[in-house]
């Protein structure tokens, strides 16, 4: 066991690809165990990927009591004949059974076999060499590209090399400045787009700057092709950085408040693209980013949280080009993108719920954070969708001149 750390990562994704299809198709609960068994036995074969898979493991203490208390719990009356422990709540019966609490445990056990995998996965293998395999099993010679350039701006900076300042050749995105109107600092909207835009332009400046990618392509390779890879691997990198800096310090946002910054990058990503897929081909390489980095509790099914949003506004295009005429008809379409983007956002915490026996009572303890995703999504979309739409025309038409004036209106 000890050598296993040494198989090529091609051979450690089938690996957690056969873990994740045993526990989600075996219906035996001795069998499920033996699958868990052996996942743990492997993930925690080297010190290395032992200290990884336990860190996994603590961050899921939440997700347990939440897994657990919902298959366990029931409200009704005490069933006959059946050995239970009887609470009172105000005025509902609670109960609990000792076989839905180890039904629980079991169905716990199964997502936490597949997250611990994952961590062992990701710190013992090279990340470049998970990149190519992800991109060869996928059939995506783009993403290892977009994954490999990305790679060493997305580590903790002790890992990095000495970085190169800017990339010689390559253009810069522009920085838009803005006259504001005095009087708009009384209306909390106006400060909170104008915080908007100015966050989610430095962190697109900055990714432009930063991503390794672009400079020069293989022969037979369109430049279009070329300048989309930038693009993608830029508006991943901005995703990130939403993930690694602390927005709204101090204040108790719910769940899915950076939408408000992430929904209207992938709104970017489709317009200043050429390719007809680009939003989801930046929702699959930042997911696969936040998978190999260690980000979020899921392992693998963070993808979903960023693939889905993506594919979502790619399939929603045509209404993008509808809101580009501005008036109600714009405000209607942000707000059905921004809702449906929310939704595909959800979808981490949705598999889980499904993986996990989807008991009622978990069901109606994750409903909030729908609703929290769905509405910090539609916030983005209504105050920063314009903007963001009349940036990426900018972009895609290499005009690197905005108007001053209110956003959204510099480019038709």
């Amino acid at each position: 066991m000890k050598n296993l750390e040494a198989i090529s990562a091609t051979k450690k994704l089938s690996l957690l690809f056969g873990n994740a299809v045993a526990i989600i198709a075996l219906n035996s609960p001795l069998l499920i165990l033996s699958v868990v068994a052996l996942s743990l036995l492997v993930a925690t074969s080297s010190a290395e990927g032992r200290v990884a898979a336990v860190g996994a493991f603590l961050r899921l203490k939440v997700l347990a009591v939440f897994v657990i208390a919902g298959h366990a719990l029931s409200i009704g009356n005490d069933p006959v004949g059946t050995a239970s422990i009887s609470l009172m709540l105000w005025d509902l019966h609670l109960w609990v059974t000792r076989l839905d609490f180890l039904f629980g445990c079991l169905s716990f056990s199964k997502m936490a076999s597949m997250v611990m995998l994952s961590a062992w996965l990701v710190a013992t293998t090279d990340r470049k060499a998970l990149s190519v395999s992800i991109s060869d099993i996928l059939r995506a010679p783009w993403l290892a590209e977009v994954l490999v350039g990305c790679l060493e701006f997305a580590v903790p900076r002790a890992q990095r090399g000495r970085r190169k300042e800017g990339r010689a050749g390559k253009p810069q995105l522009p920085k838009i400045e803005r006259e504001v109107d005095p009087r708009s600092e009384r209306s909390l909207i106006i400060q909170l787009r104008n915080k908007i835009f100015h966050r989610i332009d430095s962190w697109l400046q900055k990714a432009s700057e930063n991503f390794g990618s672009g400079s020069s392509h293989p022969s037979g390779r369109s430049a279009e092709l070329t300048r989309d890879i930038g693009v993608i691997g830029m508006c991943a990198l901005a995703i990130l950085s939403t993930k690694v800096m602390m927005i709204f310090p101090g204040l108790p946002i719910s769940p899915g408040h950076k939408n408000i910054f992430i929904i209207p990058i992938f709104l970017y990503a489709a317009y200043a693209t050429h390719d007809r897929l680009g939003a989801t081909k930046v929702g699959l390489a930042t997911g696969m980013l936040n998978f190999m980095l260690g980000f979020g509790k899921l392992g693998p099914l963070e993808i979903l949280q960023f693939l889905l949003p993506g594919l979502v506004i790619d399939l929603c295009f045509p209404l993008l080009m509808l809101s580009r005429r501005g008036g109600l008809l714009a405000f209607v379409v942000m707000i059905l993108i921004g809702g449906l983007a929310g939704l595909g956002r959800f979808s981490g915490n949705a598999m889980a719920i499904l993986l996990t026996g989807a008991p009622f009572l978990l069901i109606l303890s994750m409903l909030p954070t729908l609703l929290s995703q769905m509405v910090f999504s539609i916030l983005g979309t209504t105050l920063a969708g314009n903007w963001t739409l009349a940036r990426a025309e900018a972009h895609r038409n290499k005009i690197f001149e905005v108007d001053d004036g209110p956003p959204g209106e510099g480019v038709n």
